[in-house]
């Protein structure tokens, strides 16, 4: 017996002086110790309680013909199944004349299994299947008769992390990356998050420096436990050329004590609810079961950040997430249940196919779930689900698994349907109830995705009910319409379709054989006088599984070990799998000269697999039942490598502190070493941007270079290489300098020097600073300027960080030519005085105050000008001073009074000039 809860209890009746026991689950619980007439006996699970009436007195018992009452105990939940054990021992001489009746359960239950046929598939993959709650089914309703019963809405609560202004969105860990909220983008008229990080990470390895953090406004409570829900994001993955995959995405929640759900090295393949078939340019939402990622140790409840990740320089953006807790509903389970007491689903009234939403379904893992309001639910392979007493007797039902994208690619599905019996259906009884069609379907191993037996339930009016229902009238019965809609079946036995007395009891086992394609390596020699015996060896790589990220780590395989003319193929590849082909770099001089794809040339790189220098080739297994052909041939043509080492210096010849990024290369090569040819394009090198490698250490290989122009032919022609530094547009350098960041650096080459086979050539990058400045000041007088001053001293100060001025030097001293010079000046900002002037002449009343920067200077914040030949040329004129009589009255004095502060006018009054020395522009100010 199943899904006893209580609501109705289990009754018996037997007679004569007889003894019974009950056991429930292997465990007493009722004991009755001679009967004498009719008893009755219940067990009540909704009270645990043991009932027995008019029980026989036992010796030495006063309770004969009372009530005895006594608890028992069961295995597990009232929802699960349960054994029901009874010992009879008749008394009497002749027949046994005891009776027994039992209310036991009569729940309608449909079973949906998933099975999954890796039969084809190699042993690599076999595991990614297991345990992946991928296989997405949808389910709907038509209830044909007993009137409209709406479905119990379930206790779900889901909580939504908004995107908006008032978050903040800009945690991007590294400079330059981006996760902020889009100034232009919007889904549904709300805004979305935009995720952007510099360069590619293709190992995953520099996670923290491109995490985007969305710190919650509000926290988000979830579940504790095995079970932990789910996490429903939009993603929109705005890039042309490349399509998204869960292999490349990570994802992390953070609680409020700063504790993790998700570790540092897993992404989401294998970790979704249901098939992501994530494409380029559309939203796509993707559901994260968080009981998949692993929990750092104390991780809580209470998550205030969302943390997300993509392994390239991709622009994505999000939304609208939100978390749904798992289901905590109890299974609509029992005894009987009145056909017009189970939901109708919104279709009595429609007349038409709707979602079973809410429908609750128990699975073999042990789980309650309901279907969603899309009428979709998921399994795993090898789950069985099971709805009781949720869809009425002659409903039709539409049952069908959801494949789409990739997944339509990658599985063959076919469906058989079972019988109460546990037996395929063969054959159709014929009944009163249902018309069954004119030629029986298959529904054994039928290719397809959606159930369908042609059947068509018969129009019944109310007199037809059975005592126990209340019947109604639907929709489906409105001007005696009865019909089939496609892709659906009867809920009725095959066997005996008119029973309402017994379980009707259907099972659909749904079987997806996996689709795999094959890869073939050969080894070959790419020309006939090349001397190849060496064992060659190769690694392949396979990601993004089946095209839906189902591993949950790369899958490689064993080194394959193959000899020039062997081959060697891998069988059993899911269709939609990526792989990289790794030939590790061979030991024997040799080196990969071309790489076939079925006949057609493709290109190779340089790369690298557990730890080992390798060639590599990437594809994807993307036909059915198909061989992809790859030979890699090699030579032994000789080659050389070119080392280039990067060293920067600055001004004062120490180890620069913060070089820019990165420079511009190019490789060239020549037979005479007069005219040099460019080998591919420029190529910008420096150390990553994630790394900690400093400049000092930094080297970069041109590796696997051709030694001579023609190695067949026996006078050899050697090439000469040379690395040389070019502008950031792969333009020559003018005068061997290079502007970066701003800064002018001065370029030598230093090489190449010869280690083994590896040339280095050391590029060296020197800070040019910025040219020292000449203040030249001419002293000339303000009326005729032909008259030089000599004798005039001038102090001149600069001004530092902190606003204080420092004195330049010394006092220079005009000479006969009337020139005084400051020499060898920096930038900044500089104030000169006149501290002595010549005889007869006023003094300048204040200082003059001057700015250097970058090649211009600026006169008392006047205009700016430029400077010429390091040089700026001020002119300075002063006029002579006043003679006043000497007078012995008072009025005099007003005079000499006035006439000192008109001097003092005076000597506020000065001019410049300056000039360049080979314009000889001149100005002057008075």
């Amino acid at each position: 017996m199943t899904g006893n809860n209580g609501q109705v209890p289990i009754t018996f009746e037997f007679s004569g002086d007889d003894d019974v026991w009950v056991f429930i689950d292997g465990q007493l619980a009722l004991d009755v110790g001679g009967a004498h007439g009719r008893v009755d006996g219940t067990l009540n699970f909704a009270t645990m309680q043991a009932t027995v009436s008019k029980v026989k007195a036992s010796q030495g018992s006063t309770t004969q013909g009372t009530n005895v009452t006594s608890g028992f105990t069961i295995s597990g939940s009232k929802s699960d199944e349960h054994t029901l054990t009874m010992f009879y021992m008749e008394r009497g001489m002749w027949e046994s004349n005891m009776k027994v009746r039992f209310n036991f359960p009569d729940e309608n239950q449909l079973s949906v299994e998933k099975q999954v046929d890796t039969s084809d598939v190699n042993s690599l993959f076999k595991d990614v299947f297991n345990d992946l709650s991928i296989f997405t089914f949808k389910i709907q309703n038509l209830a044909t008769h007993y009137g409209e019963k709406a479905a119990a809405e379930q206790p779900v609560t889901t909580q939504v992390a908004s995107v908006s202004d008032t978050v903040n969105m800009l945690s991007s860990g590294y400079e330059g990356n981006i996760f902020r909220t889009s100034g232009t983008w919007t889904k549904d008229g709300k805004p979305v998050a935009h995720w952007w990080a510099k360069e590619d990470d293709a190992s995953s390895s520099y996670r923290s420096f491109r995490y985007g953090t969305l710190t919650l406004a509000e926290p988000i409570t979830i579940a504790s436990g095995a079970d932990r829900g789910y996490l429903d994001f939009e993603f929109y993955f705005n890039y042309n050329t490349d399509t998204p995959k869960l292999n490349e995405m990570y994802l992390q929640l953070v609680d409020d004590q700063g504790k993790t759900l998700g570790s540092g090295t897993e992404t989401l393949a294998g970790k979704t609810y249901g098939t992501v078939s994530l494409t380029n340019n559309s939203w796509v939402k993707v559901r994260v079961d968080l009981s998949k990622l692993t929990a750092e140790s104390g991780f809580g409840t209470t998550v205030k950040q969302i943390r997300f990740g993509y392994n390239r320089q991709r622009d994505i953006y999000l939304t609208d997430f939100t978390y749904i807790p798992p289901v905590t509903a109890t299974a609509q389970v029992g005894f009987r249940t009145q056909q017009n007491a189970i939901p109708d689903y919104g279709s009595a009234t429609s007349g038409n196919l709707e979602n079973a939403a809410d429908a609750v379904y128990t699975s073999s893992t042990g789980r309650t779930g309901v279907v969603d309001t899309e009428g979709k639910f998921v399994l795993a392979k090898g789950e069985t689900v099971t709805f009781y007493d949720q869809f009425r007797r002659g409903s039709y039902i539409a049952l069908s698994e959801v494949l789409d994208g990739q997944a339509q690619n990658l599985f063959d599905t076919k469906w058989t349907m079972y019988d109460s019996e546990g037996r395929a259906v063969t054959t159709f009884v014929t009944g009163n109830t249902v018309i069954n069609p004119s030629t029986t379907p298959s529904m054994k191993n039928v290719s397809g995705t959606a159930v369908d037996d042609g059947r068509t339930e018969t129009i019944r009016l109310d007199t037809t009910a059975t005592p126990q229902e209340t019947s109604g009238q639907n929709a489906y019965q409105t001007g005696n319409r009865a019909y089939h809609p496609e892709n659906t079946f009867v809920f009725r036995s095959y066997s005996n379709p008119d029973d309402i007395t017994t379980v009707t009891k259907l099972s659909v086992v749904f079987t997806n054989k996996v689709n795999v394609g094959s890869l073939t390596i050969e080894k070959a020699k790419a020309y006939d006088g090349d001397d190849l015996d060496a064992t060659y060896q190769f690694v392949v790589v396979f990601t993004n599984v089946g095209g839906l990220s189902l591993e949950s780590a790369p899958i490689q395989t064993q080194v394959i070990n193959l000899k020039v003319g062997e081959s060697h193929t891998i069988t059993g590849i899911p269709v939609g799998t990526d792989y990289t082909i790794h030939e590790l770099k061979p030991t024997d001089g040799s080196k990969l000269d071309s790489v076939k794809r079925d006949g057609e040339t493709v290109t190779f790189t340089n790369s690298s697999v557990n730890g080992s220098d390798s060639y590599a080739v990437t594809g994807t297994i993307e036909e059915v039942n198909s061989t992809v052909s790859y030979t890699f041939s090699n030579t032994k043509e000789p080659t050389v490598d070119i080392s280039v080492r990067k060293a920067w210096k600055d001004a004062d010849e120490s180890t620069l502190a913060d070089p820019p990024d990165q420079i511009y290369v190019k490789l060239q090569r020549s037979t005479d070493g007069t005219n040099w040819n460019d080998v591919g394009n420029a190529v910008a090198i420096g150390p990553s941007s994630y790394k900690s490698e400093t400049w000092e250490n930094y080297t970069y290989t041109f590796s696997e270079l051709d030694r001579y122009e023609d190695y067949t032919v026996q006078e050899k022609v050697e090439y000469q290489y040379r690395v040389v530094e070019v502008n950031a547009d792969g333009s020559p350098l003018t005068d061997d300098r290079v502007i970066l960041d701003g800064t002018a650096f001065s370029v030598s080459f230093a090489g190449p020097t010869k280690s083994g086979d590896v040339f280095t050539e050391t590029i060296t990058n020197t800070v040019v600073p910025p040219p020292k400045t000449t203040l030249q000041i001419t002293k000339v007088d303000a009326e005729d300027e032909s008259v030089k001053l000599q004798g005039v001293q001038f102090k001149l100060e600069v001004q530092g960080t902190g606003g204080a001025w420092t004195q330049v030097g010394t006092i220079q001293t005009t000479g006969a030519n009337g020139i005084a010079a400051f020499a060898d000046l920096d930038d900044g900002t500089y104030r000169l005085t006149e501290t002595k002037t010549a005889d007869g002449y006023n003094l300048l009343s204040g200082p003059i105050g001057i700015r250097i920067e970058s090649g211009k200077y600026w006169i008392d914040s006047g205009a700016e000008q430029t400077i010429t030949d390091n040089t700026i040329a001020l002119t300075v004129t002063n006029h002579k001073g006043f003679t006043l009589p000497e007078t012995g009255g008072t009025q005099p004095n007003l005079v000499l009074i006035g006439g000192l502060a008109l001097a003092a006018t005076g000597l506020l009054i000065y001019s410049f000039a300056f000039y360049g020395r080979k314009k000889g522009a001149r100005r002057k100010r008075r």
